[in-house]
């Protein structure tokens, strides 16, 4: 079927609706696991399970600092399903969420993780992120 759109609004643990608390995060730190690579584990499962059930590209749009890098670090882990990625709101730089008070925005608590921006920034991983195509419709 050409033009085949399936849509799926999905809050992953920690973001959206699906926040249970202001310190929900905390409870993704049992698993021993930094919080952000769960919502990226997530994210992920998400697409194959789509791309596996209904046959279609799937284009992830996220909105927030959080939800923006998750995507971003799922798409630059090459998830072969993944056809593209729509942040709204992406953070310019890790240097960015550092030196404002951006992470601690109980939103962004997920993006509390050591090392986060060592290896690269996040320009390298939208280069990372190809062949996905990568579309911003704002930063902070």
């Amino acid at each position: 079927m050409r033009g085949r759109r399936i849509v799926v609004a999905a809050d992953a643990t920690g973001l959206g609706d699906g926040r249970l608390a202001e310190h929900d995060y905390l409870l993704m730190l049992g698993t021993g696991r930094p919080a952000l690579g769960l919502l990226v584990d997530q994210i992920m499962a998400l697409v194959r399970w789509l791309a596996e059930q209904h046959s279609v590209p799937v284009v992830v749009r996220a909105d927030g600092v959080a939800a923006t890098m998750a995507s971003l670090l799922a798409a630059a882990l090459h998830e072969r399903q993944l056809q593209g990625v729509e942040l709204a709101r992406r953070p310019l730089t890790f240097d960015y969420l550092v030196a404002t008070s951006a992470l601690m925005d109980p939103g962004a608590a997920v993006l509390r993780c050591f090392g986060l921006g060592a290896a690269c920034d996040i320009d390298g991983l939208v280069q990372l992120a190809a062949p996905a195509q990568v579309t911003v419709f704002g930063t902070i």
